[in-house]
């Protein structure tokens, strides 16, 4: 077998290379804390557009598919105004509001005007009408903004809020009550 170079481990077993005592842990409390506070918001968002979604649908009787590509665009109008003016994500969000309330409505109306009271196959012409809506809404984005990544800035984003922080001070007890590093 000859002489063990320096350095060498190879004559260690995988289960001492995978049981080090020495290595730094894996677990992060920050990382599962982040974790937890981003699945959850992220689960409000998708549960909230579910919700106007299904009202929608039960409103109108016709699902209205453009309804994500708006929600995309208002995204990006969010984005133009914090990158364009520097005005805060929150603030732009509640100022484009009303402006894609409008636009939708005007949307309803241009096919309230043109399907439903013609009456004619309305939910089948309705659901054409939307897919072409959301499919001139997705080209238009992507002729206007690319396929690129895009995120909005703010002093506060990236730190722990609220219930993150209060996750931060329990597992930092916890830490140093069992020495857990």
């Amino acid at each position: 077998m000859g002489p063990r170079l320096r350095g060498d481990d190879s004559h260690r077993s995988s289960r001492d290379a995978v049981y080090n005592r020495w290595a730094p842990p894996v677990f992060s409390f920050d990382l599962l804390q982040g974790a937890l506070v981003l699945g959850l918001l992220l689960g409000c968002f998708y549960a909230a557009v579910s919700v106007s979604l299904s009202i929608t649908f039960g409103l109108l009787d016709v699902p209205q598919v453009a309804h994500p590509a708006f929600l995309v665009l208002a995204s990006y109008g969010v984005f133009v105004l914090n990158d364009s003016y520097d005005i805060d994500p929150l603030l732009a969000g509640l100022l484009i509001t009303p402006v894609f309330f409008l636009l939708g409505l005007l949307t309803y109306r241009l096919y309230y005007e043109t399907f439903e009271r013609r009456g004619s196959d309305a939910a089948v012409r309705g659901i054409a009408f939307f897919f072409g809506i959301a499919f001139i809404i997705e080209v238009l984005i992507i002729l206007q903004f690319g396929v690129d990544q895009r995120s909005v800035t703010a002093p506060y984003i990236g730190k722990a809020l609220g219930s993150a922080a209060c996750a931060s001070r329990i597992g930092n007890w916890w830490r140093s009550r069992w020495r857990c590093r």
